[in-house]
Parts: C-alpha cells; structure tokens; sequence
C-alpha cells in the first residue's frame, strides 16, 4: 500500500512538473531559440596577447533552420581563422538508417549556448523567475537547476526530444568536441 501510495505521489509529481512546464511554454516567447538574436562582440589583435581591438561589433545569429556543427580547424597564431571542419557523426553500426543519433552526438554549440545566455537575460527578470526558496532571480544567479526548470523543461515539453534536437538551428548529429560535466 506504501509503495502504491510513494508512486501515486511521484506520479503527480511528475504530471504537476509537466503541466507547470507546458504553462510556461505557451506564456513565453522563445525568439532565440526559434527566430534569431543579437550577438555583439570585438576583433581580437593580432599581436598575440589576445586583447579586444576597434569597435564594438553586431550580427544577428539566424537560429530558425538547421546548420551544420562545424569548428575552426585551423586558425592562425593570432585568431584569424583559416579553416573550418564540419563534424559529423560516425555512421551508425546497428544498420538502421531512420534511427537518431545517440545521446552522444547532442552537444551543444557555442552558437547554441548564446541563443540560452540570451533568453536567459531577456526572460529572466521580466517573468519573475524565482529560486528553490522562492527568492527572485537575476540572469548572475541562474544555474543549471533554473535553466532546467524555466527553458529545457518547457522548450520540450511538446516535442518529447533533447533541447538539441527541439533547437530548429540543429542540422544533425552535433559530436562534441569537448565534454564539460555538472554535479547534481
């Protein structure tokens, strides 16, 4: 009856969690993910030291179609690059060919991960987002747990997919290039 009762319990849980994120979903706009955002940035010198030079530099980043991961391969000593690679995934040994690519090939990009810092500042204040303890939050403050509970749960919520497969700007399979971990 115990038991019954724990999974009762972890059951609603789990439906209030994805409710909760299906709310948040249908009030939030999710323009960097799905459109495009503004990325502002410097030249770097050439003199090896790495320092920002000129001014301050603007491009939008279209995220709504598919792009091949791709890394400079190459750059000269100073930044300039010189060459750029795409990464593809190795084919896939079970012979099937309608088959996704494993988890391990849903890295995310750099351009990606802006895309995130962005909503991030946009919604963040604006929407009232609040800590475990119900504490407001500033876009400084927010970890992997508010990212999780405010963009992945909800961006996927309808899709029932990674966040790297929701993100329209995914080509296919992303391979990493390095592999950053996290403490729950």
């Amino acid at each position: 009856e115990r038991q019954r009762l724990m999974k009762k319990e972890a059951d609603y849980k789990s439906e209030k969690k994805r409710v909760d994120s299906i709310k948040i979903l249908d009030d939030s706009k999710w323009t960097e993910f799905d459109d495009s955002y503004i990325h502002t940035y410097h030249d770097i010198n050439n003199d090896g030291t790495g320092m920002r030079e000129g001014e301050e530099r603007t491009e939008v980043v279209d995220m709504n179609k598919g792009r091949p991961c791709s890394y400079s391969n190459e750059t000269h000593w100073y930044g300039t690059v010189l060459s750029t690679k795409i990464i593809k995934a190795p084919p896939a040994s079970d012979k099937i060919s309608s088959r996704k690519p494993g988890v391990e090939h849903n890295g995310i990009t750099l351009r990606q991960l802006r895309a995130v810092m962005k909503n991030i500042i946009r919604r963040c204040v604006k929407e009232g987002w609040t800590g475990f303890n119900g504490e407001p939050l500033t876009p400084e403050e927010v970890n992997l747990y508010h990212v999780n509970r405010y963009i992945i749960l909800p961006y996927t919520s309808r899709k029932r997919t990674s966040f790297v497969r929701a993100l329209l700007s995914t080509a296919g399979a992303q391979p990493p290039r390095f592999f950053v971990s996290h403490w729950w």
